[in-house]
């Protein structure tokens, strides 16, 4: 049933411009992108393909994956609109066939986060089929706190930790000041 809600939620947000889709790809990724040579990447949760469209312009061959219908919609417009051909994907990352590595780069901003840990596993468990060795997996995500809401606790950065090397991880706050992290791990 929450995942329901949570769904709904999304969903009704593309309806309008969800405060998280602001079209500019953050320094982070651009950082990530001037300093490494172009692959295959993936962006986890694409929403309207702004990062999809970053990644085309570094030189990555890009796929995207969304579970709301009116984003990958939208994300397809956006794309086609700069004559870009990039594949986006609907549907659930955790159990689409569609999405096939290896990946030099896997990119999620937003939605490991929003996993309850059952679902984080099987999520981590994916990334490490789908990560090319080397590659990259850069990842942004809500912070755990004293709130009902799900976030990445201290338990999720260790488990990555044990998988893939820890290039760094920046704490800061997202939207409504919310802290949240940024963390780039590396498969050797």
């Amino acid at each position: 049933m929450q995942t329901l809600k949570r769904r709904y939620r999304f969903f009704r947000s593309y309806h309008a411009d969800p405060p998280w889709d602001t079209n500019i790809s953050p320094p982070e990724l651009l950082d990530f992108l001037t300093l490494h040579i172009p692959g295959r990447a993936l962006d986890i949760g694409c929403g309207t393909g702004t990062n999809l469209i970053g990644l085309a312009k570094y030189g990555w061959q890009a796929e995207g994956i969304d579970y709301i219908h009116r984003a990958v919609r939208k994300a397809r417009q956006k794309l086609q609109d700069k004559n870009l051909t990039i594949p986006v994907y609907h549907g659930d990352f955790l159990t689409s066939t569609k999405v096939r590595g290896p990946y030099d780069l896997i990119l999620d901003i937003g939605c490991y986060h929003s996993f309850p840990d059952e679902n984080k596993r099987r999520y981590e468990d994916k990334i490490a089929v789908l990560l090319a060795k080397p590659g990259y997996f850069l990842i942004h995500g809500y912070l755990k706190s004293d709130s009902p809401r799900r976030g990445i606790t201290q338990k999720d950065i260790e488990l990555l930790s044990t998988r893939f090397h820890v290039e760094f991880a920046e704490r800061g706050t997202g939207l409504h000041e919310r802290p949240s992290i940024w963390m780039l791990f590396r498969r050797e």
